[in-house]
């Protein structure tokens, strides 16, 4: 009956360190998308600025 039991334990042991993987992976995943999407947002606001100085200057 014990074996058994160690068996399991090892399975939960494991079942975590797969949870763990796939949350770091997640996180690092995320992250990169974030940054990506700040980069873009970035750049986007960038162009705007450069759009709406010479309207300003008209104006």
């Amino acid at each position: 009956f014990q074996p058994h039991a160690s068996i399991q334990h090892y399975q939960v042991e494991t079942f975590r360190d797969l949870i763990c993987i796939h949350i770091h992976l997640y996180i690092r995943i995320l992250r990169a998308n974030l940054s990506d999407k700040l980069k873009q947002n970035y750049r986007i606001q960038k162009v705007e600025k450069k759009i709406s100085k010479p309207k300003q200057n008209s104006i």
